[in-house]
């Protein structure tokens, strides 16, 4: 880890578990090395730092543009392996950078619904994240890894700037597997079915684990 992010993340354990009681389950299953592509839900700015927590790997992340212009903030989110990503339109650079990041053998972490939801509730996923989940496969062999953060809307929501103080849980999955029939017919069509799969096991782990209780 780079000594920024080392801290950071040592930093963040701290204040996750304390305000948040944030746990982790499953995290056994991220490869200790390798080429890994994290898909998750996302509900709340917390989102990308509560999985980088909850991990042992750096892990990168997009964020929007916007939030890269000014300068103390721009120097923040590079230094914690984020990387800006355009709203509302095809950003090939972001693209390339996602598939750079992946054949380093690295960590990444994306939001297939491609922006936070409202209401909590998951939104459909895009197929532009299909497109990079079937080349990270077929070029660089990653291991998909499906992801629910449970609750991280009821602590931050959408447009209010103070937490509130709900215990968060992050629940990694099983990989997923693709059929070669579908990776291999590169098309708009098959990369929604790509993203439609892993929308379904993050469903999964949501239906699984909400039932549950957090305290």
């Amino acid at each position: 880890m780079n000594p920024y992010y080392k801290l950071t993340h040592f930093a963040l354990i701290k204040i996750f578990k304390s305000l948040f009681n944030l746990k982790a389950i499953g995290n056994k299953n991220i490869p200790q090395k390798g080429s890994v592509l994290i898909l998750s839900n996302h509900a709340s700015n917390l989102d990308p730092f509560l999985v980088g927590t909850s991990l042992f790997r750096e892990v990168h992340f997009l964020a929007k543009a916007e939030l890269f212009k000014p300068m103390l903030l721009n120097k923040t989110l590079s230094s914690l392996n984020a990387f800006p990503i355009k709203r509302g339109a095809v950003d090939r650079k972001a693209f390339s950078k996602c598939l750079q990041i992946l054949k380093e053998k690295k960590v990444l972490l994306l939001f297939p619904e491609g922006t936070r939801s409202r209401n909590g509730e998951l939104q459909e996923g895009h197929a532009g994240a299909g497109m990079i989940i079937a080349k990270a496969i077929t070029n660089f062999h990653t291991i998909i890894i499906p992801a629910y953060i449970r609750d991280s809307y009821k602590s931050l929501p959408k447009g209010k700037l103070i937490p509130n103080l709900n215990p968060i849980q992050v629940i990694f999955g099983i990989p997923i597997e693709y059929s070669e029939e579908i990776l291999n017919n590169p098309n708009k069509e098959n990369y929604q079915k790509v993203v439609n799969i892993a929308m379904k096991k993050i469903n999964s782990l949501k239906r699984l684990h909400n039932g549950n209780n957090l305290s």
